[in-house]
């Protein structure tokens, strides 16, 4: 996507509503949601199928900056 890291790691806590260190499904909508842009099952799928690494169902940070860089 071409985010710088510094710009990547700024963005995560806005993503991360529950200040986990987490990025979930649910989280991610909500984002899509308030800019107006609702995604579709589909899309988070390849989503995270691309972002979640390590395939736990969720965002760390660093899969976070890697996803964006």
């Amino acid at each position: 996507m071409g985010m710088s890291q510094e710009k990547a790691r700024e963005l995560f806590p806005v993503v991360d509503a529950n200040g986990d260190g987490l990025i979930s499904p649910a989280e991610l909508a909500r984002l899509y949601e308030r800019n107006g842009t609702p995604i579709t099952p589909e899309e988070m799928e390849l989503i995270f199928a691309k972002a979640d690494a390590d395939d736990d169902g969720l965002i760390s940070l660093e899969e976070f900056v890697v996803f964006l860089g």
